[in-house]
């Protein structure tokens, strides 16, 4: 479980760093805009006609006459752009989109370059950029009015302009005195009177380090601030861990040395069963493990295992070591290991259930065992899996009264004292890793 929510923050993290990372770029390379509706602290734009003298005048059309004589007299007038930075940071990329609203010639423009789209749906240019004080007629892909040394493009309501300045692209900040660029535009119409009238325009720009004043980039910023604490906090917390964890295995393995010293010392004193503690602890442990237990679990199993006979320290020599049959005296003496052990360990904190596994590990289930005949799950489950550990490895050994039963004499007996003298769900975890060949007698 724990894995798998360290996979999950994992990709937690990446998910929103990735969606970060994308809705910044998003935000950092989309340009802001005004339109003709919009009132801006930072840009103005203003666009219409221009006021010197021989700033309007009148040409006639023949092409155009031929088909309608009466519209054949056109007027041109000069119009002049103006884009005003009221910021403090320059702009250093701008354009302005021009929507047609009425029947127009455009002939001229100047300061820059023209795209024109003959309807707002479309997502090309018709006429891709162009210089219209510099082109030719076989330049233009769009249709044009050849009259004399004009070029006319005709412009219907629906069309649409893009003006990108050619030189004039940078302006500065007002904290400079010239901030402010202009343009130029020669529009014709039929009517002597009629003016052209720009009702729709859009003036898109982009600030030089704009980034900056923009409060979308401290939002974004102070969340990679705190992604990334949140990174290292993850890595220092990991190798905190680690760290606790290495600390742990160097703790359970000097643990594991003393244990080991200590029960090498107890089965000592019995020169028939030496290294029984050693093979009861590694029993213990593929039991709980074929069981499903835990690692934690499984090496409380182990050292409950090395520590159960800890008791017999207190029994003489003369008793552990006699070839014949006990008395009845000496058999209540051996008897006693139990609670001599339980008493030597019960102060032991770091293995709490090794006191419990010295007292209860002649338990039986039907409650016939000792010191004080419990019965079933009043046993602790460390100790119905050491008992059984236990008579496996006393019943695989030789004594000096007897010869060691074959396995399949063992595994006939569990069967036969499963539910009475063993827990049936440890005797289950011991047939199957008897019948995967895990056992060797």
């Amino acid at each position: 479980m724990k894995k798998f929510l360290k996979k999950i923050y994992i990709v937690l993290l990446a998910v929103s760093f990735l969606a970060a990372t994308v809705g910044f770029f998003v935000f950092a390379t989309t340009k802001e805009h005004i339109t003709e509706n919009d009132i801006s602290p930072d840009v103005q734009f203003s666009i219409g006609k221009r006021q010197l003298k021989g700033d309007v005048w009148t040409i006639y059309v023949p092409h155009i006459a031929s088909d309608n004589p009466e519209k054949g007299k056109l007027t041109g007038r000069i119009y002049t752009g103006v884009v005003k930075n009221l910021n403090k940071h320059a702009i250093k990329s701008w354009n302005v989109e021009i929507n047609i609203t009425q029947h127009c010639y455009l002939n001229n423009a100047w300061n820059g370059f023209v795209e024109i789209y003959k309807s707002r749906a479309e997502k090309k240019p018709s006429q891709p950029l162009i210089d219209l004080k510099k082109a030719k007629e076989s330049d233009f892909s769009v249709k044009t009015i050849k009259n004399l040394n004009n070029i006319l493009i005709p412009l219907n309501p629906g069309s649409r302009i893009v003006f990108y300045p050619s030189i004039e692209k940078y302006i500065p900040g007002r904290l400079l005195d010239v901030n402010s660029i202009s343009m130029g535009f020669v529009f014709y119409t039929e009517d002597g009177n009629e003016l052209m009238k720009f009702k729709s325009w859009k003036l898109n720009y982009e600030f030089e380090n704009g980034l900056f004043y923009r409060p979308f980039f401290y939002i974004f910023l102070l969340f990679y601030i705190m992604w990334f604490c949140l990174v290292i906090s993850g890595i220092r917390l990991h190798a905190i861990r680690l760290a606790k964890e290495r600390d742990r295995e160097h703790d359970r393995f000097m643990l594991e040395q003393v244990i080991k010293a200590f029960t090498k010392f107890i089965d000592a004193k019995d020169i028939y069963t030496g290294g029984h503690s050693e093979r009861v602890a590694k029993y213990s442990y593929m039991l709980a493990k074929e069981m499903g237990k835990s690692r934690d679990e499984c090496l409380n199993a182990y050292y409950c295992g090395l520590f159960h006979d800890c008791g017999k320290i207190g029994i003489p020599d003369e008793i552990i070591r006699k070839p014949e049959k006990l008395t009845d005296d000496e058999y209540k003496i051996m008897q006693s290991h139990t609670t001599t052990g339980y008493n030597l360990l019960k102060e032991l904190t770091l293995i709490p259930d090794a006191c419990l596994a010295a007292l209860y590990h002649h338990e039986r289930i039907d409650g016939t065992g000792y010191p004080k005949g419990l019965k079933g799950e009043e046993i602790p489950e460390i100790v119905r899996i050491i008992s059984v550990a236990d008579v496996f490895d006393c019943m695989s050994q030789d004594r000096c009264y007897r010869k060691a039963f074959s396995l399949e004499k063992i595994i006939e007996d569990f069967k036969m004292n499963s539910g009475k003298q063993f827990d049936p769900e440890v005797v289950k975890a011991f047939l199957s890793l008897a019948e995967k060949g895990a056992f060797k007698v």
